[in-house]
């Protein structure tokens, strides 16, 4: 008899296997796993990996799949973030930067879109892009050990907050998120 499961019991027993591993699997290894179905596991690995849940890497013929450490990004949550952010593409071209961000550094957004983070001419874009943070979230990774970074530009030390992001139209990014630091 053939058990029928719904689409969240698929997908959370997909995650569940692909947390469990270490170095990720293949839909045969999957499917060996879980005994769902080749084109089954196929199909909502492949809308996982879309949704930015999941990521796929080419290891030599094989097609490997790992839980993702990407945050999904919409345009309605960007709407919504209260603090001043930069949004960046793969390649370190600014996609987008807020009002509140505009505001902290007098700049206007139109000037800086599509500019490369180290030629933007602000000089915490170009330490950013330098950083530690900033080279592990290019690669879909988070630093362990603290959840920001400091900075110091222009006289000014900042909190900077750099993650990767799978962004709303499916590709990935890094949103970086800065603070100045209180002066006494």
């Amino acid at each position: 008899m053939m058990v029928k499961r719904t689409h969240e019991e698929i997908t959370s027993i997909l995650m569940e296997t692909l947390q469990k591993s270490r170095y990720g699997l293949t839909i045969a290894d999957v499917v060996r796993e879980t005994g769902i179905s080749r084109n089954t596991v196929g199909k909502y690995l492949t809308i996982l990996c879309t949704l930015g849940q999941v990521e796929m890497h080419i290891v030599g013929p094989a097609q490997v799949y790992n839980l993702s450490n990407r945050i999904p990004i919409t345009k309605v949550w960007l709407e919504k973030v209260p603090f001043p952010y930069v949004l960046i593409s793969a390649e370190g071209r600014i996609r987008d930067l807020n009002s509140k961000l505009c505001e902290l550094f007098t700049i206007e957004r139109k000037k800086l879109t599509g500019e490369k983070m180290t030629e933007s001419g602000i000089e915490v874009f170009e330490k950013i892009a330098g950083s530690s943070d900033y080279n592990l979230a290019v690669q879909g990774k988070i630093k362990k050990e603290t959840e920001f970074e400091l900075i110091e530009a222009d006289g000014i030390i900042y909190t900077a907050w750099t993650y990767p992001v799978v962004l709303y139209d499916g590709s990935y990014g890094i949103i970086s998120s800065l603070a100045p630091q209180k002066t006494e």
